[in-house]
Parts: structure tokens; sequence; C-alpha cells
């Protein structure tokens, strides 16, 4: 089933809950018992115990497979599958290099992508994308072709868990002109785990900039909006859950529903998912982000005005400008204040009897009254 971009990096994908495959297994079952030659109700027994996590029987079944004939790319794809979610990465991935020659219905997402994914899986150092880029080198123009992009859709959707695959299309969203939906990815990439997180956030803060929001509201901007996209990752993974409940109670009447049935029923029944325009209130849209950053050529200048610069270099210079002149004044109050040295604490109480004398001496002539400066 093709998903749009918005359903994958939202994890909004139809998939079977465990009741189906439960069931599913079962009728299997039942119809190798009647033809146990039948390669495809192998592959499709062993992918429905890889589904309810029994991932030994799997490979198993895909051993047993092997001897009745050679192995397509289902039955290759799917051992990849299992190794990698044993933590087997190497192996995966040299199953897969090994096994691309020879098979000549490679799908997309499966081959040169899939084998990608798992070596950058199994990579101690991960410096760049699967696809070969390095991190640091976004947003110059990527690599990918149309082609491309398509396959990595596919990737991403049936492997919804590798953080890597939403960075790249982060990157290719935001340089197709969707720094909105760019976002979106990038943040769903931050909760998977993946590793360069400076970078990630490096992304997110660019955007907004070029947004001009403003360099003093960047980070702020930056963690509100991604507690609004979470709120919406958290709505989209309930409606999963109520998928698959629906799903269920199909699976209970007797029937094997495809996914496409289980999407009408919710549809049916008032189920929906989460929807692009349920986020209005996302700050970034395309069309601002270009009126933003223009991509025309710049007026020019008369002759001896100054140049002009931009929001950022402009604010740094302001408060270097604020901060120099609070520097001055604080050196001249500074040098004010050295001018008069203190007097010692005799003196100053002298001084204070003195003038204290000078209020309360009566107005008639007479001696001096000088006994408060003679005690000193």
């Amino acid at each position: 089933m093709a998903c749009s971009a918005f359903d994958i990096i939202t994890g909004q994908i139809p998939a079977h809950g465990e009741t189906y495959w439960t069931q599913r297994e079962m009728r299997l079952e039942t119809r190798l018992r009647l033809n146990l030659m039948d390669p495809r109700t192998r592959l499709r027994l062993a992918e429905a115990r890889a589904a309810l996590g029994r991932r030994g029987e799997a490979l198993s079944v895909l051993a047993s497979l092997e001897k009745i004939g050679p192995a397509d790319s289902g039955a290759v794809g799917l051992r990849a599958h299992v190794l990698e979610e044993m933590g087997e990465a190497g192996p995966a991935a040299e199953l897969l290099a090994t096994s691309l020659l020879a098979i000549s219905d490679v799908c997309p997402g499966l081959g040169d992508f899939h084998l990608r994914a798992l070596q950058w899986s199994a990579a101690p150092q991960k410096d760049r994308t699967f696809t070969g880029e390095r991190y640091a080198t976004w947003p110059a123009p990527g690599t990918l072709s149309a082609d491309g992009y398509s396959r990595l859709l596919v990737l991403a959707a049936r492997r919804p868990q590798f953080p890597d695959a939403m960075l790249v299309l982060g990157d290719e969203l935001c340089r197709r002109g969707a720094p909105n939906l760019a976002i979106w990815a990038w943040v769903r990439a931050l909760d998977l785990g993946h590793p360069a997180k400076h970078e990630l956030r490096r992304r997110l803060e660019t955007t907004f900039f070029l947004w001009r929001v403003g360099p003093g509201r960047v980070a702020s901007q930056v963690d509100d909006t991604i507690a609004i996209i979470r709120r919406h990752f958290a709505t989209a993974g309930v409606w999963l859950g109520r998928f698959q409940r629906v799903e269920m109670q199909l699976v209970l009447e007797g029937r094997e529903p495809a996914l496409v049935d289980v999407l009408a029923e919710c549809t049916k029944r008032g189920i929906r998912k989460v929807a692009a325009s349920d986020c209005d209130e996302f700050p970034v849209t395309a069309a601002e982000l270009a009126a933003a950053a223009p991509a025309q050529e710049p007026a020019r200048a008369s002759p001896g005005a100054p140049p002009s610069l931009d929001p950022w270099t402009e604010s740094a210079l302001k408060s270097l400008v604020v901060a120099a002149g609070t520097l001055f004044l604080a050196c001249l109050a500074g040098f004010i204040l050295s001018c008069f040295p203190p007097l010692s604490p005799r003196k100053s109480r002298a001084l204070t009897l003195s003038r204290h004398a000078q209020r309360v001496q009566p107005k008639k002539r007479g001696p001096p009254m000088l006994g408060g400066l003679c005690a000193c």
C-alpha cells in the first residue's frame, strides 16, 4: 500500500496486528500440510512467524525453503531483516551483498538502498548518511534522483524504525521546498535515536533562522515546535492501535482482511488519521520560507552607502555595541572614584561629629564647644 511522506513520518502506516498474524499462521500451517513442497506457502509462513517475534523459527522455515529451490528476493530480504532484528546487521549486509548479484527480481527499496541501510547500521562510525553524503554538507544540493526519492519512501515505509532514512528524507523534503514536513522528519529521526543529534539540531535551527524568527528566538521556537510535533506523533500512535483493534474484530468474525479493507472500515467508523491540515499552528510553510529568503538579485547599494547586513550579523553587532558601552561607563565610574581617595575611619568619624556639633551649637555667644573634636 502506497503511503504519503507525511504518513510515513508520523508512523501512520497501516500494519497487521498480532491477531491477524496468529490466524494467518494457523491457516498457512494447514495449507502447508497439504503441499509440503509449496515455496510460496513456506515463505509466507516464515513471514508470519517473524512478525510474531519468533525469529528462530522463521529462519528455520527459510532454511528449509532453500532446499526446495534457489532463493528469490523475498526470501533473501526476509532473512536479512530477521538477522538485523536479532542484532546482526553485519551478517545481514554480507548476505544481501552476496545475494543481490544472483537475484534478478530485486524490488525497489530492497536492493541497493536496503544494502546501504544495513551497512550503515553495522558501521562503528556514522559520519555519513546511508546514501554516502556527509552530514555536514547539508544544505548543499543532494544526489538523489526522482527515482531515488521514490525508493527512499519505499525504504522508509518498510523500515519505519530506521533513523537515518528519516534524516535523509528530511533533507530531501527541505531541498524540494517542503521545510515544514522536513522538520517533522528530523524530529522523528531524533525520537528514533539517531546518533547525529547535533546535526539534526543544526538543521532545525537553520531552517528556523531562514524563516527569520531572529537569532534570539531560535532555540525556544525549535523546542516549542518539537513539543507540538511529538504530540501529533502520539496521536498517530493511537490511530494505529485503533486500526489494529478494528482488524482484530474482522479477523474474529472469520475474515482475513487486507489492509485496504481495514482502512475502509476505519473510515466508515470515523477513525481518521492525523492529517497535515491538523497542524496549522506549525509556524513554517514553504511560501513563508521562500518569502524570507527570496531567490532574486539583491538591490544594488548606492555609492558610499554602508553594506547591508543579514539579521544575525546585525543583531550580533548591536549586542557588541551595548556591551562596549556598558564597559566604558563602568571604567569611567571607576576612574572618577579613584580620584577621591576614601577617608580613614578616624577622620570620617571626626568629620561626622564636627558636623553634628555645628547643628546642635546654641545661637548665643560663648566658648566654642569643641569637646567632641578634642575627644578624638
